[in-house]
């Protein structure tokens, strides 16, 4: 489950922000002046269990994340936030980047740099990752509104065509009549929709339930009430039923 994000993107936020995880102050103080100066917006984290809370709190692109954390293992810090929120990560890593791409990629991480790179190559590399996982938020923004509108759509059409069946009325009529009552309401017939698929599921699980009663009342009785009236339909196809109405016919 994705943790929602309950604070407003900071009013100086220019090209993103990127949260820093890493023990070594130094090096989080140079990156910190070089990143601002290109326009980011930059947060600090010395420990992993730090991060959770900020992201909680603030809307963050990139974390960057120091492998080797002193209390928790950075590629288990990465799998969290990957699975918990919306921003997306980058590995900075003391030793060299290859030994650990194929871990830093398992978890999903755009990639891995090494602090050996000059520092002018980390804020390029970083900016660009950053830029990335503000496109990959966008899309993933789009994705989810398009995925709400057609679940949207398909709850209305599962509403209306139940109610169509229950009332014996044209798809027009019914929608007519569910759209006056859901304005009486307040409400849209999105939410209408939702309500009534809520009722269809509980009134699912409540018929479950009760024919489950049933089967240890009388064991096997409702197998074999399936198994008769399956039976009864198979038995006489269309094709019998002409040639018996022949038959009547020609006895006439």
């Amino acid at each position: 489950m994705n943790i929602i994000r309950k604070g407003k993107p900071p009013e100086d936020k220019k090209n993103g922000a990127v949260l820093i995880v890493d023990s070594e102050i130094e090096l989080q103080a140079a990156l910190t002046s070089k990143l601002k100066s290109s326009g980011l917006t930059v947060l600090k984290a010395r420990y992993g269990a730090e991060v959770m809370a900020i992201l909680e709190k603030e809307i963050v692109d990139l974390v960057i994340i120091e492998p080797n954390l002193a209390d928790i293992g950075g590629f288990k810090l990465g799998a969290d936030i990957r699975e918990k929120t919306h921003s997306s990560i980058l590995f900075l890593t003391s030793g060299p980047a290859r030994d650990l791409e194929e871990a830093a990629l398992a978890v999903g991480a755009l990639t891995i740099l090494s602090k050996e790179l000059h520092l002018d190559d980390l804020v390029t590399q970083i900016n660009l990752s950053c830029r990335q996982a503000i496109d990959i938020a966008s899309s993933k923004t789009v994705t989810q509104r398009l995925v709400k509108k057609l679940n949207d759509a398909q709850k209305k059409e599962a509403m209306i065509g139940a109610f169509m069946e229950s009332w014996g009325e044209p798809r027009q009529s019914v929608k007519a009549t569910l759209t006056r009552f859901a304005r009486s309401r307040s409400i849209s017939l999105s939410e209408l929709a939702e309500i009534h698929q809520s009722h269809s599921e509980l009134v699912s699980e409540i018929r479950a339930s009760y024919f489950k009663q049933l089967e240890q009342v009388c064991p096997g009785m409702l197998r074999d009430l399936r198994e008769f009236r399956r039976g009864c339909t198979v038995d006489i196809r269309p094709n019998d039923r002409t040639k018996e109405a022949r038959t009547i016919d020609s006895s006439k």
